[in-house]
């Protein structure tokens, strides 16, 4: 059951952390007097991400106990909020609105027929979303994913237990090892602590809530920069709802993953992350520079990529490499590509761990 106090955690937890950890990018991109709130959450989940997987995966190799890691990754979480707190708090109230009254004057000056798409684009988001909230769906690979999770809060272990036998393990075994290096199976572990929520729930019924809404802003965020125009991107957003609803043709379709599977870590990689890494590579591409906060985004979000799956953690240096060739031949400047290169470095680094130890 979930009660007013989970909801009020998760609201703490899973919306106001990561849109605080958010404001230490969006302080510095070219629009910083507002805040891009699709961009904020999204880089403030990455920033979560990153920051788990960093003490995680030395702790997990060694074999430390859940509630150590829980204790580091809090404090570290904590730092960096009061971090974000003490750089954003003077002027965060007058960028929420200006923020707030943008998006007024946005949809305030756009034709009549446009607002009904975005609207309907709305209510089919909606509709998906309560899909999952709403029904149930089980996946063969939350025997594991789930089992983890539920591991580290029952037996204070981390990945030392078979998901299948139960059998105490020395070092994870077969299909666990790669929970090593892409350990997103024990942050839900973490969110559930701090939510007081029991994982499946939290999995199959918060996580979706969150999850779609977030990676149709993230749409919008993409279509946004690649169209350069309000209406056109209403009218991606739309057809986007439109196809991934009926997208079921198979299950590595976009409409499966997003629909089905989103609380697993590959899906979030694919349908959030990813996305969220091409922003960043076009924004480069357009802009013909790397600045130093679409570097350290670029970084960030290659990370998370690695702490979500070791899919996740190949797929963002192959992005950073087709970019940088991209960005080398249409703008002819080896700088940028090189930085390009070197910001996915440590999200490939992981990658090969993950394949040596596999």
């Amino acid at each position: 059951m979930i009660t007013p106090l989970n909801i009020i955690l998760v609201f703490i937890f899973m919306v106001l952390v990561p849109f605080i950890l958010g404001l230490l990018f969006e302080r510095f991109f070219e629009n910083g007097d507002k805040i891009v709130f699709s961009r904020c959450f999204a880089m403030g989940l990455s920033v979560m991400l990153t920051l788990f997987l960093i003490p995680a995966f030395p702790m997990i190799y060694v074999g430390t106990s859940f509630r150590a890691l829980l204790y580091v990754y809090s404090v570290i979480l904590a730092v960096f909020l009061i971090i974000s707190l003490i750089l954003n708090i003077k002027s965060l109230k007058i960028k929420f609105q200006d923020s707030v009254a943008a998006i007024k004057d946005e949809l305030l000056g756009i034709d009549k027929l446009y607002l009904i798409l975005l609207i309907a684009s709305l209510a089919i988001i909606a509709f998906q979303t309560s899909l999952l909230i709403f029904k149930m769906h089980t996946d063969t690979d939350d025997c594991r994913f789930l089992a983890e999770s539920l591991e580290a809060i029952e037996n204070n272990t981390l990945l030392r237990l078979h998901v299948i036998t139960g059998d105490e393990l020395s070092f994870p075994l077969g299909e666990m090892m790669k929970e090593v290096t892409a350990p997103y199976p024990l942050i839900i572990s973490v969110l559930s602590v701090y939510t007081r929520m029991h994982p499946t729930v939290l999995a199959h019924v918060i996580l979706p809530a969150l999850l779609i809404p977030l990676c149709y802003a993230t749409v919008y965020l993409l279509g946004k920069t690649i169209l350069k125009d309000t209406k056109k991107t209403i009218c991606y957003l739309y057809i986007s709802s439109i196809v991934i609803l009926f997208s079921f043709e198979s299950i590595y379709s976009w409409g499966y993953t997003l629909l089905t599977i989103i609380w697993q870590g590959r899906s979030i990689s694919a349908v959030i992350m990813l996305p969220l890494l091409w922003y960043i590579f076009i924004k480069v591409y357009v802009e013909e520079k790397m600045t130093p906060v679409l570097f350290f985004a670029s970084l960030t979000v290659g990370l998370a990529n690695s702490c979500l799956s070791g899919m996740g953690a190949l797929m963002a240096p192959i992005t950073g490499c087709v970019f940088a060739f991209a960005n080398l031949v249409k703008n002819k400047k080896l700088i940028p590509s090189i930085l390009i290169g070197i910001s996915v470095i440590p999200s490939g680094m992981f990658a090969i761990i993950q394949k040596l130890l596999w």
